[in-house]
């Protein structure tokens, strides 16, 4: 005996597979969105460490007395330089290190702090504020060296 309705198609239909696509493309586009987002506010937590880091390096430089001098951190729009010396404009170069703030996080204003050789205290006291598209982290810097954020 032959069976009529055995011979049954396995697979699916364009239909099928044209949906299983939509919702593939559109939990993809939701995921890029989301990694984009968490990525930016990664960049903008490492730049303000970073920031702090720098701060701190130049106090502990400062305090301890490196090469006698007073040490200091040049802040530019997209980096930070760690310098020797009473000024940036009078560092001495030889001692500066640059560190690259993360991609699309941008410092204001551009300024710079010099510490006391012995005290480790700010010349004087400020306000950093790194940006980027997710928002902003505004640093503080009080007249004893103190950083919040």
């Amino acid at each position: 005996m032959v069976c009529l309705k055995c011979n049954k198609n396995r697979g699916f239909t364009l239909v099928e597979m044209v949906i299983v696509l939509g919702i593939l493309a559109l939990f993809l586009t939701l995921a890029d969105s989301i990694y984009l987002q968490v990525r930016a506010k990664t960049n903008l937590k490492i730049g303000a460490d970073s920031l702090v880091a720098s701060l701190h390096l130049a106090q502990t430089n400062a305090q301890n007395g490196k090469a006698g001098a007073a040490w200091g951190v040049k802040i530019f729009s997209s980096s930070i330089v760690i310098f020797q010396g009473d000024a940036f404009a009078t560092r001495i170069t030889d001692s500066d290190q640059l560190i690259d703030l993360p991609n699309k996080v941008i410092a204001s204003p551009e300024t710079e702090f010099i510490f006391n050789r012995i005290t480790g205290w700010p010349s004087s006291p400020g306000e950093i504020v790194l940006t980027n598209e997710m928002g902003n982290i505004n640093l503080t810097i009080n007249e004893k060296g103190i950083i919040t954020y």
